[in-house]
C-alpha cells in the first residue's frame, strides 16, 4: 500500500511534513482543524502558527529527519491564528497539539485541536494548586499544566498509576479512601498522606488530597484530585512497611511489586505473582521478570536499572507467556523510592493487565483495515479501484504541479474478453480478468500504480517518468504480456490489450487527462486493437 493510500484510510488526524512543509493531509485532519486541504498543504499549515511556535516545531521536525530522530514527548503543542479573529489586533487563537513522529513515508504528526481543553486548564490553574484526574485503577490520565510545571525538566508525563508516589506505609489508607471515593460518586473526600513533593521531588511531604468521584460525568471521566502540600515527615525504609500494607495490598486490585535498590523484588501481591506467571513457592521473591518474553525482560530491567540510577520513573507493556499456553499484556509503572538524602532504597512496581484492552484494538485496527480496503480495492483482482484511482490521479497532479516531473495514464481494455464469457461462462471470465490484473501488475514498472476501474478496463498510472518514448515500451510489454495464452481451469483463452496513452501538460486536468486516454484508446480498437496509441500519434 503506498503510502498517500495508507495516510487516507487512517483514522487518525495526520499531516505528512517533507523539508517543514505539509506534502500531504488526510480528511480527518482537515475536519480536526476546521480547514480544507489546500489551506493546509505546503507552507499553508506552518505559516498559519505564530512565529515562536513555527520556530519551535521547524525545530522539532528537523530533529526528527536526523537518522537518529525519535519521536517528541511530551506533545507539541503551537498556536495557530484562526481566521476568525477580530483583526491583526486581536487574533482568535487555537492551541494545536502535535506528536511528530519519523516514519517509512516521512515525518507524521498526530495533530489534535485541544483549544478548549486548553481554556479548562487555564481555569483550573487559576483555582488549584494541583489538580490530576485518575481512571477506576488509579492510574493518571490527566495532569493541570500547574502541576506539569513543576515537574523537573525531563519527567516523563505518560500515565503512571498514582499509588507510584504514596508512602508505603500510607498505603492501606490510600486504597481504602479510594475505595470509598468510587462507592461515593460526586461527593468529595478529605484526606491527609505521605507523597513524593510535586510527584518528581527526592523528599517526602504530608499532601492534603480532595476527592471526587466523577467517572459518571462523559466530560471529566475520572476522579478529580486535587492536592496541596502540607509539610515534610520521617521516611522508613520499604524493607520495614507495615504488615497492614502487606495485608491491604494482597487485596488490591492492581497488581504490586516493592524491590531493593538492585531491582529485586521483596514484596509482590498474588495478583502481580498471577499476571506476571509466576509460583512464588518455586521460583521465590527475587526473579519477578522472569516469565516475560526476552526482549520484553530486558526493556523493564533497564527501565528499572535506569529509574534507580537517575531516580526517574517509567512505564512498559510487556508481553508474558504463562504455563498454559495463553499469553497476557501487562502494563508496568515503575517509580524509585528514595529517603531524606536523596539515597534510592528501591522502587513501586504497579501492574494493570490491559490484554483486554489490547485484544480489542487489535481487532479494531484489523476491522478497520479490512473496511478500508473493501471500500478501496476491486474485490475480484484485488487491485485498487476506481475510488483510489480519482484520489491517486489528484495526488499525483499536486506532486507534479510541485516538482514538474511527467505524470500519463494508460487507459487498457481488454480485447475479445465478451465472447469469453458468452461461450465459457462468467466464472472463466472471472478467472481471466484475475490473470490480466496480475500480468499488468507484474509488467509495470516499480514507480507505476495499476487501478481496475470496472468490468475489462484497467488504467496505468505513470507517476514521474521523465521519457516520452518510455511509455510506448511500457505498453508493448503489458500488451506482450496479455497476449500470452491464458488457462483457467481446462480452459485455454486467447485475449489481447489496447491502450490509449495521455501525457499530462501544463493545462491538463485529472478529468481532461482520462478523457484524452479514453479517446486514444477508442483510435486503437478502431485501428484493429491489439495496439497502444498515444494522443498526438492516431
Amino acid at each position: 500500500m503506498s503510502g498517500s493510500a495508507w495516510l487516507a484510510g487512517s483514522p487518525s488526524s495526520l499531516l505528512l511534513f517533507d523539508g517543514g512543509v505539509v506534502v500531504d493531509v488526510n480528511e480527518a485532519a482537515c475536519r480536526e482543524l476546521s480547514r480544507a486541504r489546500e489551506d493546509l498543504l505546503g507552507p499553508g499549515f506552518v505559516d498559519s502558527l505564530v512565529d515562536e511556535d513555527r520556530t519551535t516545531l521547524g525545530v522539532s521536525l528537523g530533529s526528527l529527519g536526523e537518522p537518529d530522530g525519535a519521536p517528541v514527548r511530551p506533545p507539541l503543542r503551537v498556536r495557530r491564528l484562526r481566521v476568525d479573529g477580530d483583526g491583526p489586533g486581536h487574533p482568535a487563537v487555537s492551541v494545536i497539539e502535535l506528536r511528530p513522529v519519523r516514519s517509512e513515508i516521512g515525518v507524521l504528526a498526530d495533530v489534535r485541536d485541544v483549544t478548549e481543553g486548553r481554556r479548562v486548564e487555564r481555569i483550573i490553574d487559576v483555582l488549584f494548586t494541583n489538580v490530576l484526574i485518575l481512571d477506576a485503577t488509579g492510574t493518571i490520565v490527566w495532569r493541570s499544566a500547574a502541576h506539569l510545571a513543576k515537574l523537573e525538566p525531563g519527567t516523563d508525563t505518560a500515565d503512571v498509576n498514582a499509588l507510584a508516589f504514596i508512602h508505603p506505609d500510607d498505603l492501606p489508607d490510600v486504597l481504602n479512601e479510594f475505595g470509598e471515593v468510587l462507592a461515593d460518586p460526586g461527593v468529595p473526600h478529605t484526606s491527609k498522606y505521605r507523597v513524593h513533593r510535586e510527584f518528581s521531588d527526592t523528599a517526602w511531604s504530608t499532601a492534603r488530597m480532595i476527592g471526587v468521584n466523577h467517572l459518571d460525568d462523559p466530560l471529566i471521566d475520572g476522579v478529580v484530585i486535587a492536592t496541596e502540600a502540607l509539610g515534610e515527615s520521617e521516611v522508613e525504609s520499604i524493607g520495614r512497611t507495615a504488615s497492614g500494607f502487606q495485608s491491604l495490598a494482597a487485596g488490591a486490585p492492581i497488581g504490586i511489586v516493592v524491590t531493593d535498590p538492585s531491582g529485586r523484588s521483596l514484596y509482590r501481591n498474588p495478583l502481580a505473582d498471577q499476571m506476571l506467571g509466576l509460583v512464588p513457592t518455586m521460583e521465590g521473591r527475587a526473579e519477578w521478570t522472569r516469565r516475560m518474553r526476552p526482549r520484553d525482560r530486558l526493556a523493564v530491567d533497564a527501565l528499572v536499572q535506569d529509574g534507580l540510577r537517575r531516580q526517574t520513573g517509567g512505564t512498559a507493556v510487556v508481553t508474558i507467556d504463562r504455563f498454559d499456553g495463553s499469553e497476557v499484556w501487562v502494563r508496568i509503572d515503575v517509580l524509585p523510592q528514595v529517603n531524606e538524602q536523596g539515597d534510592p532504597f528501591g522502587l513501586i512496581a504497579t501492574l494493570i493487565d490491559v490484554t483486554s484492552e489490547n485484544v480489542a484494538r487489535q481487532a479494531l485496527q484489523a476491522a478497520q483495515a479490512q473496511l478500508w480496503r473493501l471500500a478501496n480495492h476491486d474485490v475480484l483482482t484485488g487491485l485498487p479501484n476506481r475510488m483510489q484511482f480519482n484520489d491517486h490521479l489528484e495526488r499525483a497532479f499536486a506532486r507534479r504541479k510541485r516538482g514538474g516531473h511527467g505524470l500519463a495514464v494508460l487507459f487498457c481494455d481488454v480485447d475479445n474478453f465478451k465472447p469469453v464469457n458468452d461461450t465459457h461462462g462468467h466464472h472463466v471470465g472471472d478467472g481471466v480478468l484475475v490473470e490480466v490484473a496480475r500480468r499488468l501488475d507484474s509488467a509495470s514498472r516499480e514507480s507505476d500504480t495499476v487501478f481496475r476501474i470496472g468490468g475489462d478496463e484497467f488504467v496505468v498510472v505513470c507517476d514521474g517518468f521523465t521519457d516520452p518514448a518510455g511509455l510506448q515500451q511500457l505498453a508493448g510489454r503489458l500488451i506482450e504480456s496479455v497476449g500470452r495464452p491464458i488457462d483457467v481451469g481446462q480452459v485455454g483463452v486467447d485475449v489481447g490489450l489496447s491502450i490509449g496513452i495521455a501525457v499530462a501538460t501544463a493545462e491538463a486536468t485529472a478529468e481532461s487527462l482520462l478523457v484524452q486516454a479514453d479517446a486514444a484508446l477508442y483510435s486503437a480498437k478502431q485501428l484493429g486493437r491489439n495496439r497502444s496509441v498515444l494522443v498526438g500519434d492516431g
